[in-house]
């Protein structure tokens, strides 16, 4: 999809990078200052990282700054300046600002500013009440809300929640700048945005989706476990309408949507079985359960399918949630028994009890205080080998060295009477952050 310049917040241009040669002299200068204000003046219940100049605190984890030309141990809470160089440890670091909470990737490299940071290597989790900047290359991002910058192989911004501001730093450059809303992400092509926003990539290996993104990952499961129980049960044969209508009530748009689930099939069917099910109860979803009208749920079902969204993250932005899920496979489950009486069906033909799904259903990610937030998962430190179990409709796009992490598997699943195979009981709620 094509993407307008937005008007964007202006940021300021100024910024330090690894190696300058005059970035040493300008933080002795202002680390003098502000020793000399702390000590005169007490901030009277203010926190010093609010002071002008002042970057934010380590919070936890390791890092190391340069201090007249030498590179030494940052200590848990210690203040740090703007404009200086830090490098975070392997085991990983996380850092506080007035209003964000910042989680580098293990290993990666920095330079601070008062309201942001430029990264120079690695990738950056953000969790911000208020604007806060990260500068990659040569790419500027403000944000607020919960958003990442990976800058490595596949270097993109991709916002969990709030928005983002993406553009060139270059006031002459004909590179469209971008808006980036929750659950969007857009690449950056060349070291600059691609302009076309994308659905947002995730991972269930990698810690910061498994903490902001638990739900989607947990219906990614389940929808995968329901299309190898329709798959084994009814195969691949293309199907007319009625084999449909036996499970799902499909009428005007829903009945027209059927041929565009899957490849060209004779007239009169669609198929496979699986894939056509699967899209139209996820449309079906849309109308009953998020208001939207029939044409609308359809298009929007499969251009996000054909963006490469998956299924999780369809249904969350619509605050649906795994008990819908549940709840509609067993609903579409007891109709095809009254419809086709006799005729095959999917083991385990058991109402679920679900939970009602509370309007926004998407997992909070810790607030970000006013004062020193509390610090946000970060990845560990050695990247994981390809994942076995691939999200639906594609494998998970790699993500950039050293963001992933073969860690157990977010989703704890049990078996439910049988039906459709495992299902998750429970969405889980955001894990700890993972130590060293």
């Amino acid at each position: 999809m094509t993407v307008h310049a937005p008007a964007l917040p202006e940021l300021d241009s100024g910024r330090r990078r690894l190696g300058d040669p005059d970035n040493r002299a300008p933080g002795i200068v202002a680390a003098l200052a502000l020793i000399v204000g702390l000590v005169a003046s007490p901030f009277s219940g203010v926190d010093p990282i609010a002071a002008e100049g002042v970057f934010g605190r380590l919070v936890d984890g390791a890092a190391e700054i340069l201090d007249g030309g030498e590179w030494r141990q940052l200590s848990n809470g210690e203040i740090i300046l703007a404009d200086q160089q830090v490098r975070v440890a392997r085991t990983g670091a996380t850092f506080a600002t007035v209003e964000a909470s910042i989680a580098p990737t293990p290993g990666a490299a920095l330079v601070t500013q008062d309201g942001g940071l430029t990264i120079e290597t690695g990738s950056v989790l953000v969790q911000a009440a208020a604007l806060f900047r990260v500068d990659a290359g040569f790419v500027e991002s403000s944000g607020t809300g919960a958003f990442r910058v990976d800058f490595g192989g596949a270097p993109r911004v991709g916002v969990y929640r709030g928005s983002a501001g993406v553009r060139l730093d270059d006031p002459a450059a004909e590179t469209p700048s971008a808006s980036v809303g929750s659950f969007e992400q857009v690449s950056l092509l060349d070291g600059a945005p691609s302009g076309d926003i994308e659905p947002l990539r995730y991972s269930p290996v990698d810690p910061w989706d498994q903490s902001l993104l638990a739900a989607a990952i947990a219906i990614d499961a389940q929808v995968g476990n329901i299309c190898r129980s329709l798959q084994s049960t009814y195969g691949g044969e293309p199907r007319g309408p009625d084999f449909y209508d036996d499970f799902v009530v499909i009428d005007g748009p829903l009945l027209d949507a059927l041929d565009r689930y899957g490849p060209a099939c004779p007239q009169g069917t669609s198929g496979a079985p699986a894939d056509v099910l699967v899209n139209t109860l996820a449309a079906r979803l849309l109308v009953d359960q998020a208001g939207l009208p029939a044409q609308e749920a359809v298009d929007e079902v499969i251009a996000l399918r054909a963006d490469g969204a998956g299924w999780g993250l369809i249904l969350l932005r619509r605050d649906l949630g795994l008990d819908d899920v549940l709840a509609a496979v067993d609903d579409a489950l007891r109709r095809r028994a009254v419809e086709a009486p006799g005729a095959p069906i999917p083991p385990g033909l058991v109402a679920p009890t679900p939970t009602p799904s509370p309007t926004g259903s998407t997992p909070s990610p810790t607030p970000s205080p006013t004062s020193s937030p509390t610090a946000p998962p970060r990845p560990s430190p050695e990247p994981p080998g390809p994942s076995d179990e691939p999200l639906l409709p594609e494998p998970p796009v790699p993500l950039p060295d050293p963001v992933d992490e073969a860690i157990e598997d977010v989703v704890g699943q049990t078996g439910l009477d049988d039906l459709l195979g495992p299902v998750v009981d429970d969405l889980p709620g955001l894990p700890p952050a993972p130590g060293p």
